[in-house]
């Protein structure tokens, strides 16, 4: 949960951090999708509230990620910030205890032209449905699937023999898109991380809740955040999250990505046993 409240943090202008942000990140038409309102109930504005202060308490999707991402001095966010929906989606369904890390390399090198080019969001959902991701280079992931792993960051470097059929066991299986305030934060009271695109930058939302900012009270969205030991506590860690305000979620929700679930490989288990 987020001890304290920093403004610096607070729906941050990402064109300023140059160095960490590059590319055209919009959307392009979209193919193939599916409007969230049409396949969810959408929660009502009381029960949104609810949802929220229920959360204040007990903690969202914060709490189920294991790893701040780093794009270090790359333009690869938009790989960071599908990779680092895709684990919190992974612990959400699986458990905490099966979580895996990924690699946001391996998913940027799909979609991006250079090491700082950037990348579109609606090729990251694109590669991450039909191609996937592969392991984080860990010795846990070396145990698991041997030299089929790739480094966080490293443009260059060249993907393993035969990665495809590796990666092709971790892709995300279903996903919508929401346009309205309520669609984000009804994705994020069941779990599920929304994508979004904004300021020349890629995150991804974690919670939906309600504080005093500026002196308003106003519905905000907690995000994670791909620049390390940057930001303000939540979950586990003492960094790497900001805040968005009302107005700022407005802005995000014309068009974001709402990760509802991913494949289950079959031999998740066995990968846990051959790694101890």
């Amino acid at each position: 949960m987020v001890a304290a409240i920093n403004d610096r943090f607070v729906d941050v202008d990402f064109t300023k951090e140059a160095e960490f942000v590059a590319g055209d990140l919009g959307f392009r038409a979209m193919h193939n999708f599916a409007s969230y309102n049409r396949v969810a109930q959408i929660l009502t504005d009381e029960e949104l509230e609810k949802e929220m202060e229920r959360a204040e308490e007990t903690g969202g999707l914060e709490n189920l990620i294991t790893v701040i991402l780093n794009q270090m001095q790359e333009g690869s966010c938009v790989g960071n910030g599908f990779v680092g929906a895709y684990m919190t989606r992974w612990n959400a369904m699986f458990g905490k205890e099966y979580a895996l890390l990924m690699s946001a390399n391996s998913l940027y090198k799909q979609i991006g032209a250079t090491a700082s080019s950037g990348a579109m969001v609606n090729d990251g959902i694109d590669r991450l449905m039909d191609t996937g991701i592969l392991p984080l280079d860990t010795p846990e992931n070396r145990k698991r699937f041997g030299t089929i792993v790739m480094p966080a960051t490293g443009f260059r470097v060249p993907y393993p023999n035969d990665w495809k059929n590796t990666a092709k066991l971790f892709k995300g299986s279903s996903y919508y898109i929401v346009k309205s305030v309520n669609e984000l934060l009804t994705a994020l009271a069941r779990q599920q991380p929304v994508i979004v695109g904004r300021e020349g930058h890629c995150i991804y939302y974690c919670r939906g809740m309600r504080k005093v900012i500026r002196g308003r009270s106003q519905r905000c969205a907690l995000y994670c955040n791909s620049w390390g030991k940057w930001g303000m506590g939540a979950g586990d860690f003492d960094y790497g999250f900001g805040i968005d305000t009302e107005a700022q979620i407005a802005k995000s929700a014309r068009w974001a990505v709402v990760l509802t679930s991913v494949v289950r490989p079959s031999m998740l288990e066995t990968w846990y046993q051959t790694a101890v």
